[in-house]
């Protein structure tokens, strides 16, 4: 050290120190600068900047040592060989260019340092051949311990400097390179100098072919200018590039940061991120502060980093080309999950070397949840969130083939609610609503296991329970029947839906789905029609009338289709001159098997299965065309279901039926009953008039049956009231029946409402009411229900 530190300071001119210097400073600056475009070229660019690198280092180093050489004073002449001069050149360039050169390509991992310490070693190899280019009448004698040094010295600073620069490209990365590799040159230049000792000897000759210091500083002074002008040039040249360079990045960063839907991300080749668009910050959660440096697998769950997972899909990616996965899910900054649609794509750079993945990801999470929910309506009822029909029919599969494989056995519930028809009747449709929506959220609370309850209809329930102790079917009905019949209160009203519960077992009660739900049905209807017992277990032998029910229903569907319904006619007289004044339309059933079926067996079936609406329209639009024949004012009245005045087409249908058939409107009577005004009051009234609007009449039928019968007539101004039949079969023998007819008649007198009375019989059921002033009257007495040509016919012979 000593040694050195006094040869710097007893032998050397500090202005050429100085110069070399500066020499060395701006050609190791050049040569960092060099590197970092060699770094950033295109191949077919990249060993034009690294030969000008070379170059420019080659040269910066061997002006260095020669200025310092120059700096030199041993006190005897100097002389410098010319070959070896030129040769030290050379080897200054081709070593330290092809260190450079490693550094650059990167054929391994450490490649930087290796690539710095085959530099630092070039300027060793130039500083002794330099050395060796010196012609002097004296003998160079070397100290071996600062000759290590300087090789060491050089080697290991130059080594960190292209480390350093290969590192990036920032000022601070250039300034610490262009330093550590000032340091390796001027180290190792230095300390080999301080190795030298010079013993004057007379007896060396010395070549004739040498350049002299003042040839020599000519030389050294052209090596330097060229250098400072390479370097400047190529500091421009840099700098022009930086500026396009500068300005395509950013034109590329606005391009990825202007796309919102989609998170792209860089990755190096172990994964861990390098570049983060604002969209994968919405995405996931992380700013790019928060997340550049650190590994992709934070986006997996950590049994899926344990698993190895992340690292399995960058090799995928690698192997094939790219990585594709439509549908995955993956982790939030706060722990959540979102559903990706995600790419990953290795990048390799024009040398075909793998520098890392791209990866694009798309947030699908919003698609998800919507499928969810398209496929969760699919399969649940939308008022009561219980599966629907297709839901429940795909559980009973299930089970069905499980236990059938176990041995188990399958209970099919099926389950109805007892009045549930009144509660819409008297409290509207939105209380049957309300109590629908109760119940569902009372059935999925009391759900457990192998257990499951649907709605298939209006007041329909199904359930299926797979088990293999009966004590758990039982329990499991306990709570169902505990659910349907506890109290609820709507409206401070109380409101008690109660249900009738049908069983059947699998595999004694049916081996397929079908027949299980069918002998459940059958095993309802018969704990429907009893009093005491609203739990009926399937019995084969038992449900005959049921199974006719069902079977009613399901061809009552079919009934207009088929044309096998016929309208009859009932006539209606006067009774001040026995004249007709119009017929009642009565539809009968002509079933293609089961022959005429009265009324009083399907129409009931019709309302329940909701058949009634389209056999209805039917009978309005006949009665209406058979009507539209006849001569005269003769009325034709039809009876509306309680379902038909649900219809919001009825007023519609109406209107078409008579535009169609032409028949007049005030000849058209439509009868409704009063429980039809009590279920809806404001819907059923607000029809009524829309009705009474087109110019048909409107009758009561049955009047004095219903719940409020005189409310209903302040309600609304009826053309016709229908005494019913009950009141005049029990007029001859109970007083207070021709009491409420008289009444009757009286209050339509008073109300100027026509009073007809039905189910005239006898001739004394005949002479009440005409002592009693009612004006008009139907029944067996003045004629059965018939044909339409006989109904035609009786008009003729009236004339």
């Amino acid at each position: 050290m000593f040694r050195t530190l006094f040869c710097l300071r007893d032998q050397h001119d500090y202005g050429l120190v100085l110069l070399a210097v500066v020499i060395c400073l701006t050609s190791s600056f050049a040569a960092i600068h060099l590197l970092h475009w060699s770094q950033r070229a295109e191949a077919s660019q990249r060993i034009k900047w690294l030969s000008l690198a070379g170059v420019a280092t080659g040269f910066g180093i061997w002006a260095t040592h020669f200025i310092a050489m120059l700096a030199y004073n041993p006190g005897i002449p100097l002389g410098f060989n010319i070959s070896l001069t030129l040769i030290s050149l050379i080897i200054a360039i081709a070593i330290t260019g092809s260190g450079l050169a490693l550094a650059v390509y990167q054929p391994f991992r450490h490649a930087a340092w290796a690539g710095g310490a085959i530099a630092g070693s070039g300027i060793g190899a130039m500083h002794f051949i330099g050395m060796a280019a010196i012609e002097v009448p004296a003998q160079i004698l070397w100290a071996v311990d600062l000759v290590a040094a300087s090789v060491v010295l050089g080697a290991g600073l130059a080594a960190a400097a292209v480390a350093v620069a290969a590192r990036g490209n920032t000022r601070l990365h250039i300034a610490g390179a262009t330093g550590l590799l000032v340091l390796a040159i001027a180290s190792l230049h230095f300390t080999a100098m301080g190795a030298v000792t010079i013993q004057p000897d007379p007896t060396r000759i010395t070549s004739g072919v040498q350049l002299s210091p003042t040839h020599m500083s000519t030389l050294i002074a052209v090596s330097a200018f060229s250098v400072l002008l390479g370097s400047l040039l190529a500091a421009l040249f840099g700098q022009k590039l930086d500026k396009v360079r500068a300005r395509n990045e950013n034109r590329y960063r606005l391009m990825v940061e202007s796309v919102k839907d989609y998170a792209i991300c860089m990755l190096d080749v172990d994964g861990n991120v390098t570049d983060w668009n604002r969209a994968a910050q919405d995405i996931k959660g992380y700013k790019a502060e928060e997340i550049l440096g650190r590994n992709f697998s934070i986006f997996y769950t950590p049994q899926e980093q344990k698993d190895g997972e992340p690292r399995h899909i960058l090799d995928l990616a690698l192997h094939s080309g790219s990585y594709h996965e439509p549908e995955g899910q993956r982790v939030r900054k706060d722990g959540t999950t979102l559903w990706v649609d995600l790419v990953i794509t290795p990048m390799f750079d024009e040398d075909g070397r793998h520098i890392g993945f791209s990866k694009v990801t798309r947030d699908i999470t919003s698609r998800k949840r919507d499928e969810a929910r398209i496929t969760y309506m699919a399969r649940h009822d939308a008022l009561t969130g219980l599966p629907n029909r297709t839901h429940f029919l795909d559980l009973l599969d299930k089970d069905l083939a499980v236990a059938n494989a176990r041995g188990e056995q399958v209970a099919v519930i099926g389950i109805d609610l007892d009045g549930f028809k009144e509660i819409n009747d008297q409290n509207g449709n939105a209380t049957g609503d309300e109590v629908l929506r109760i119940l569902g959220t009372r059935l999925k609370s009391i759900v457990y296991g192998q257990e499951a309850i649907a709605r298939v209809g209006g007041d329909e329930f199904v359930a299926v329970m797979r088990h293999d102790d009966a004590r758990d079917l039982e329990a499991f009905l306990e709570r169902v029947s505990v659910a349907l019949n506890e109290p609820m209160l709507i409206d401070n009203f109380e409101v008690k839906p109660g249900a009738s519960l049908g069983v059947a077992i699998f595999p004694q009660d049916g081996d397929s789905r079908d027949v299980l739900l069918n002998n459940a049905d059958l095993a309802m209807y018969r704990a429907k029609s009893g009093l005491a017992e609203k739990i009926c277990y399937y019995e084969s032998s038992m449900d005959e009338a049921a199974r006719v029910r069902r079977n009613t229903a399901r061809d009552l569907w079919t009934a207009v289709e088929n044309d096998e319904l016929r309208l009859l006619y009932q006539v209606q007289r006067s009774l001040g001159d026995n004249s007709i004044v119009g017929y009642e339309a009565l539809v009968r059933w002509q079933h293609p098997t089961r022959g005429l079926v009265p009324p009083v067996e399907f129409i009931s079936i019709a309302e329940e299965c909701g058949a009634i609406i389209e056999i209805g329209k039917w009978v309005l639009a006949q009665a209406c065309e058979d009507a539209a024949k006849w001569n005269g004012d003769i009325k034709i009245a039809v009876n509306l279901s309680p379902a038909q005045l649900t219809d919001p087409d009825l007023v519609a249908f109406v209107r078409q039926a008579l535009y169609r058939t032409g028949l007049s409107p005030r000849r058209l009577e439509l009868e409704i009953t009063e429980s039809m005004v009590i279920a809806d009051r404001t819907r059923a009234l607000h029809i009524l008039r829309q009705l009474k609007a087109l110019g048909v009449t409107i009758a009561i039928d049955d009047f004095g049956t219903g719940y409020s019968s005189l409310d209903t007539l302040n309600a609304f101004r009826f053309d016709k009231i229908k005494i019913d039949r009950s009141f005049l079969k029990d007029s001859e023998t109970n007083p207070q029946a021709r009491t409420i007819i008289r009444a009757i008649v009286a209050l339509g007198r008073s109300l100027e409402i026509k009073v007809l009375a039905e189910g005239v019989e006898t001739k004394n059921q005949l002479d009440l009411l005409k002592l009693e002033g009612c004006e008009e009257a139907q029944g067996y007495l003045f004629g059965r229900p018939e044909a339409v040509e006989a109904a035609e016919a009786r008009l003729l012979a009236q004339g």
